[in-house]
C-alpha cells in the first residue's frame, strides 16, 4: 500500500490551512461586491433578464460601466448590414469569432 508520513500531514495541513485562507478572502470580496452592488439593484435585475447574463456577469457589466448605460446605441439603431461589413482576411473554412451587440438603456 502506501504510506501516509508525518511530512504528508504537515503539506496536507499547509493545503487546507490555505484553502481556508483563500475563502475567508473570496467571502470578503463577495461583501464587499455585494455592498458596492446595492446602489445597482435595479439595474442588475435588469440585466439578469438578457438570456444568458447571470449575476456575476451583471455586477461585472455594472463594474464596467459605472452603471451608465446611456453611452449605448438607442435601441432603435440596427446595427448596419453585411453590405457594409469589412473584407475578412481568414483563410476559407477559419471563422472570426461571433460578436454580440447589446444596446442597454436603463431609463
Amino acid at each position: 500500500m502506501g504510506n501516509f508520513s508525518g511530512h504528508h500531514a504537515f503539506l496536507c495541513r499547509l493545503h487546507l490551512e490555505r484553502i481556508d485562507q483563500l475563502k475567508a478572502a473570496i467571502a470578503g470580496l463577495s461583501a464587499r461586491i455585494e455592498e458596492e452592488m446595492r446602489p445597482f439593484a435595479h439595474q442588475l435585475e435588469l440585466l439578469e433578464t438578457i438570456p444568458g447574463v447571470g449575476r456575476i456577469t451583471a455586477e461585472v457589466i455594472i463594474a464596467e460601466t459605472g452603471g451608465d448605460m446611456t453611452r449605448s446605441a438607442p435601441p432603435d439603431t440596427s446595427p448596419p448590414g453585411p453590405e457594409s461589413a469589412p473584407a475578412t482576411t481568414n483563410p476559407p473554412g477559419r471563422a472570426e469569432p461571433a460578436r454580440l451587440v447589446v444596446c442597454l438603456s436603463f431609463e
